[in-house]
């Protein structure tokens, strides 16, 4: 299966997809080592081959790792409940729909912002936030899905308020530290920087992005909070660790029975039928082979984790997607982890 795997990569790189990968598969419950293949920053003075350490920014899959997982576990120690009024935990959320929404609609994507952050990058960080935190819904919460950056933001400072202590503190102590991600960090040191995977060559911020979030309102937003929709730079060792446990349960992260409860549909199907608390489920990036119930996320930098916990394996790929300029659609890299998904399916 490594072998097959190493082709496929190979292939993609050959073909343009991106310029480096690194791919980390989990196999009935066990760790396979990764492969590292490729050239990251390409082209530049700075290129230097990737090895299975190599630090990624990891863009979108901060909405669940860790984010969305903080309130699963906020969750399950019943801190809170899924119709738990987010004014309770986040007074300076001012929005006129406030009143409707609940963690669930967090936790789930449901509530319709009717913009992108994306068109906000030009505002200052305090401008941005403000309108996060005042936005009229286009419809009431949990009537429409809308896959949107201010929902995660939200969500995070409500994880803060939850455990009364800022985003990176929390996730250290109760997610990295606990599964020995060792390498996975918000904003990483000035030396670090330049061993991190770069994201892009980008005309608006006119540099090399490079060990600084690529999403660029979460970017601004950075100067005064912790984003909660992106920001997070990984491995892939790290995000196996992670997988590992969301299969396997094996060091006890959450109680027994509580992910076979969050990771299933929890919306009315003419919503949407595919949407776990905090991941994605039955996605055709998750292979021709995939169930009902496989999970997974995926970031605009070409990252995805996917993962099926009654086949108890999945995979974690990080590449640089993005680099040198972003694409113009998902469709090579949802091609790609489709194929790696099939993969480790088929096997079993």
């Amino acid at each position: 299966m490594r072998s097959e795997a190493k082709k496929i990569l190979e292939r993609a790189i050959a073909d343009g997809v991106f310029n480096c990968a690194v791919l980390g598969i989990i196999k009935t419950g066990e760790i396979i080592e990764p492969i590292a293949l490729g050239t990251a920053a390409k082209g530049t003075i700075s290129e230097f081959a990737v090895s299975q350490d190599s630090i990624f920014d990891v863009a979108s899959l901060t909405k669940t790792v860790p984010v969305s997982t903080l309130a699963l576990l906020a969750l399950d120690r019943k801190k809170v409940s899924l119709s738990t009024p987010i004014t309770e935990l986040l007074p300076e959320y001012h929005s006129p729909s406030r009143s409707e929404i609940c963690l669930k609609h967090l936790l789930t994507q449901t509530l319709d912002f009717d913009f992108a952050l994306s068109e906000l990058k030009h505002k200052d960080a305090i401008e941005i936030y403000r309108a996060i935190m005042t936005a009229e819904l286009k419809k009431p919460a949990g009537t429409s899905y809308y896959y949107c950056n201010a929902t995660s933001i939200i969500l995070a400072r409500v994880v803060e308020a939850i455990f009364e202590n800022s985003l990176d503190v929390i996730a250290e102590q109760e997610i990295f530290s606990a599964l020995g991600m060792r390498d996975t960090q918000f904003r990483p040191s000035a030396e670090l920087k330049a061993k991190i995977v770069p994201t892009e060559i980008d005309q608006w911020r006119g540099r090399m992005i490079q060990g600084e979030i690529h999403d660029e309102s979460s970017w601004k937003l950075n100067e005064i909070i912790i984003p909660g929709a992106a920001g997070i730079f990984s491995t892939v060792p790290d995000l196996q660790r992670y997988l590992k446990e969301i299969l396997t349960e094996e060091r006890g992260l959450f109680s027994t029975g509580f992910l076979d409860f969050a990771i299933k549909n929890h919306l009315d199907e003419k919503i949407n039928d595919s949407a776990a608390l905090g991941f994605e489920l039955n996605q055709q990036y998750m292979g021709t082979l995939r169930g009902e119930n496989t999970f997974g996320k995926t970031g605009f930098t070409g990252s995805v984790i996917v993962g099926d916990r009654k086949k108890r394996s999945g995979f974690a790929l990080l590449t640089d997607y993005s680099y040198p300029t972003r694409k113009p659609n998902r469709d090579q890299i949802n091609h790609l982890r489709s194929e790696i998904a099939d993969l480790i399916w088929s096997g079993e």
